[in-house]
């Protein structure tokens, strides 16, 4: 995977924004920034699976620290051409969250969970990296039926329930949820579930 998203990386952008019309982070953001209102200032960042960089010109100005996560170095490199992370990081998203404690007041986490089966690790993760009502928003891929499965695209796919479940044993509490249009797949829109969650005590 490492492989392919480096290879990807040169177009990346261009395809997600003018082939897909991905608005993901748009719609993330925006959204992250109304619910929080005023308290949305002076914040520690953490951009899961930043790629090559989307969401932080759109979440810089409510961070005072901004960190972003990748897999792909080649991602890594387009992201930092933007000038908006104040540090970067190459790993494994959980993997990078489990160097932190009590560090970050909000984390980011669109087109990532796709990559990812069970969602345990992750949520262990970031309950521990995350500070007391921190906000951790991220989006998956709809499941109908009840927990996960690896869909023929090699995407996971998970259902509310599931999410819902395995954040609550975490302790994260839904704040905001929503359906959205993440992106267009042969010009038909490919609606994604938008978690905002709260970390509890």
């Amino acid at each position: 995977m490492v492989g392919l998203f480096d290879a990807y990386a040169q177009s990346f952008e261009q395809h997600l924004l003018d082939t897909l019309k991905y608005r993901a982070p748009e719609q993330v953001c925006s959204t992250v920034l109304e619910l929080a209102g005023p308290a949305a200032h002076d914040w520690s960042v953490i951009d899961l699976g930043c790629g090559t960089g989307l969401c932080g010109p759109l979440i810089r100005r409510a961070a005072k620290h901004l960190v972003g996560v990748d897999l792909s170095l080649s991602m890594l490199d387009k992201a930092r051409a933007k000038s908006v992370y104040d540090d970067l990081k190459l790993g494994d998203v959980a993997a990078v969250l489990r160097e932190y404690t009590d560090e970050f007041d909000l984390a980011l986490c669109t087109d990532v969970m796709i990559y990812v089966g069970s969602l345990d690790p992750l949520f262990a993760a970031a309950w521990a990296a995350l500070k007391r009502d921190a906000l951790f928003a991220f989006t998956t891929e709809i499941h109908d039926a009840e927990g996960f499965i690896l869909d023929k695209s090699g995407r996971y796919l998970h259902s509310r329930s599931y999410v819902e479940t395995v954040a609550a044993a975490h302790g994260f509490a839904t704040v905001h949820f929503a359906p959205v249009v993440a992106r267009y797949e042969s010009e038909r829109p490919d609606v994604h579930n938008f978690f905002v969650m709260r970390r509890g005590p």
